[in-house]
């Protein structure tokens, strides 16, 4: 026969183990949420002439750390691009430079 004391102590341990194992589920859901944050941000990019130009910006940008996804295009040249934090658009002029003579700056929202 078991002990009163010893069943409580038995489903005392259970519910901890079983606390711990939510609380390190939820913990972990907390970091892979905090790592799949991501951000979208809509740029002019002036110098882009051709087909060739969106490759090339698109091969730049893509170099950047923190840039998950873009998408590139001519008309009207605006890139949009998903980063996973903020980016100076002072980093994204450097490594534009790199590939050619293009400019790139950030479309402000007009709230009405």
């Amino acid at each position: 026969m078991v002990s009163v004391i010893g069943l409580k102590q038995a489903v005392c341990r259970k519910v901890i183990i079983k606390q711990t194992r939510i609380r390190i589920c939820f913990k972990q859901l907390i970091q892979t949420t905090k790592n799949k944050i991501q951000m979208q941000k809509k740029y002019e990019i002036k110098g882009m002439s051709c087909s060739g130009c969106i490759s090339n910006v698109k091969k730049a940008l893509l170099q950047i750390p923190n840039v998950e996804d873009l998408e590139v295009q001519l008309r009207p040249p605006i890139a949009n691009i998903i980063m996973s934090k903020s980016i100076d658009v002072k980093e994204l002029q450097t490594h534009l430079n790199k590939a050619g003579h293009y400019t790139i700056k950030e479309i402000e929202y007009k709230s009405q």
